[in-house]
């Protein structure tokens, strides 16, 4: 994702210093002549620049319905492209309320090339340090001993429980998940590496995780089961913060930790829950998280989201077996 948010800031820079030049070329030349394919700006630069790959989508603004290149109106990055393209947005362009001038235009072209330069390095530094972690983490399962020994222990554990395909639990089966989640299970996987004690709290944290999934069923809760379930909560978000204090946890964890005990006091059952009929989604949200990745603004790509989801809707629900 972060590689995705790098090669979009470095192309968005390289378009800025394109449109750079074509100003300065136009200020050298005095060059103000439409082209045939220029848009509604005063300074449509876009078809003076000399890079052929330039991007040359335009937009209409939603204040003066004029049609413009991004470019030429100096909407740089994804999140404002998104912004600027959504209908009522009340996005101010450059011609609104008087054409810029191209100095004028030539200083906000600074601004947002000193944002985006600050943003590409905080990415990177970002994607340094993920990288960083993950060399880490390698390390301790492939590179420790000649013969990575640890990872051996580990292949061999998980193939002895019927667990091996696995690529870090992302390929796991709820059966399989469930066959891991037992206390001799656990001892078996933490004792294979050095004892530490961010792994103690690990093993504590899928002690509680392996006391939370005995008792997600359908049965109606009596108030001392309610107790434990309160408890194993507590626990497990306890030593999760002592094994990961810097660190965020996913959407479920979340649902797990902060509404399942108000869910089961009001229901006092679990319910018959499952995720089935929605895991077919996983992959459309996933493409749709790389595509948006360039997308540094929550706000805007929750609206993005909102947009793709709409749009298959829109698509797939239609015909007389869905207006029935």
């Amino acid at each position: 994702m972060y590689l995705r948010r790098i090669e979009s800031s470095t192309k968005e820079i390289h378009d800025i210093r394109d449109i750079k030049n074509a100003y300065i070329e136009t200020l050298a030349n005095d060059n103000k002549k439409k082209k045939k394919n220029s848009c509604d700006s005063t300074f449509c630069v876009v078809t003076h620049s000399k890079n052929r790959d330039i991007d040359k989508a335009t937009y209409q603004c939603d204040r003066c319905s004029k049609i413009f290149h991004f470019l030429c109106n100096g909407v740089w990055t994804f999140d404002e492209k998104s912004k600027t393209s959504q209908a009522g947005n009340n996005v101010a362009c450059f011609e609104c309320s008087y054409p810029l001038s191209i100095e004028e235009r030539l200083e906000e072209l600074e601004i947002s090339k000193a944002k985006l330069e600050k943003s590409l390095d905080d990415d990177q530094e970002t994607w340094w340090q993920v990288s960083e972690e993950r060399r880490k983490a390698e390390k301790v399962i492939n590179d420790c001993g000649d013969s990575g020994e640890y990872r051996k222990k580990l292949d061999s554990f998980f193939k002895k429980i019927a667990c091996e395909n696995y690529n870090c639990s992302e390929n796991w089966t709820g059966n399989m998940s469930r066959r891991f989640l037992r206390k001799s299970h656990i001892d078996q996987a933490i004792d294979i590496f050095p004892f530490s004690q961010k792994l103690e709290a690990i093993r504590n944290f899928l002690y509680q995780l392996e006391a939370l999934m005995t008792s997600s069923n359908n049965e109606v809760k009596t108030d001392k089961q309610i107790s434990e379930i309160e408890e194993k909560l507590h626990n497990l978000v306890k030593y999760l913060r002592e094994a990961h204090p810097e660190h965020s946890v996913n959407v479920k964890l979340h649902l797990l930790t902060s509404h399942l005990l108000d869910f089961v006091k009001k229901h006092r059952s679990w319910g018959r829950v499952s995720e089935q009929g929605i895991e077919h989604a996983h992959s459309d949200f996933k493409k749709l998280n790389i595509l948006l990745a360039p997308m540094k603004n929550p706000i805007s790509k929750g609206y993005a989201f909102l947009d793709a989801c709409t749009g298959a809707n829109f698509l797939t629900d239609t015909g007389e077996d869905c207006n029935t």
